[in-house]
């Protein structure tokens, strides 16, 4: 089993963030859902049909959403 197929069985058996994350990253709860948006952006971009991947631009977009930390 690769490493996407990993991350995709975690999502479908809905693992808890700490379990799939590095446990430095895992420590900040209070970003769990930019985490979560990420790593479907990361999912997204492995698919293994190379029309189901999104745009550079979508991908651009999508992270440009995300909220920018204030640290």
């Amino acid at each position: 089993m690769d490493l996407v197929q990993w991350m995709q069985l975690c999502i479908e058996e809905k693992k808890p963030v700490s379990d799939v994350l590095d446990p430095n990253l895992a420590q900040d709860a209070d970003k769990e859902e930019e985490m979560i948006t990420v790593l479907k952006i990361a999912m997204a971009c492995t698919s293994i049909s190379p029309e189901k991947r999104p745009s550079m631009r979508h991908v651009f977009d999508a992270l440009e959403r995300l909220p920018v930390p204030s640290d």
